[in-house]
């Protein structure tokens, strides 16, 4: 069972997120916080194995509420919970340890998806913020990034946080094969060999972070 810590300063947004889960057979919420502070608190008495931390709280903001989890406890997995509509692509969730992002908007395929991937240790990018991550110019001007649709935004993220050609499968709900396709096109379109070439690609233009 894969035990969850929900940590957002709207109860109805925690209850929410708590029932969704809740309809998944190998996962438990075990406890709730209305802040980052609190969330930290919460963790060391629980000790879960996945926290839904919102970004925009009282008191602990969710970056620094990871950032904090990180310092205390190396095995601590947390998924950001991002509104799309006003926050940024989360580069300083990153920055602070965080190994997935979630749109609130979610599915709940998303979202159980991103807590498996999470336990194991593996990380997890939404569809919908995968595709403002595609529309937006990281760089800040012109860039091969502009030609690069949702889906391979979303494989290229993946690919070169260390996922295996069969868990993008799997996270995605597409075969082996068509990730290899998609990694063919990307690189064509950034003029790489591989991924250790992508990956260096990634971290140019700050889509990754060396920990």
């Amino acid at each position: 069972m894969i035990r969850v810590l929900v940590v957002d300063d709207h109860q109805l947004v925690r209850n929410g997120f708590s029932q969704l889960l809740s309809q998944a057979s190998d996962i438990e919420v075990v406890g709730q916080a209305e802040n980052g502070e609190e969330g930290v608190r919460v963790y060391g008495e629980l000790e879960p194995d996945v926290v839904l931390m919102d970004i925009q709280m009282p008191v602990l903001d969710g970056i620094e509420a990871t950032r904090k989890l990180q310092r205390i406890y190396d095995t601590c997995n947390v998924v950001i919970l991002s509104s799309v509509e006003t926050d940024p692509f989360p580069l300083q969730a990153r920055d602070a340890g965080a190994i997935g992002f979630l749109s609130k908007r979610c599915t709940i395929d998303e979202l159980c998806a991103a807590v498996r991937n999470a336990s194991a240790g593996l990380p997890y990018i939404s569809t919908e913020i995968a595709q403002r991550l595609a529309l937006s110019k990281i760089d800040g001007g012109d860039s091969l990034l502009d030609t690069i649709s949702p889906r391979e935004m979303q494989v290229l993220l993946l690919a070169t946080r260390g996922s295996r050609n069969k868990d993008i499968a799997e996270e995605m709900n597409i075969s082996e094969k068509t990730v290899s396709t998609y990694k063919q096109r990307l690189y064509e379109k950034l003029g790489v060999k591989n991924d250790v070439e992508m990956a260096h690609y990634a971290l140019r233009h700050h889509l990754i972070e060396v920990k």
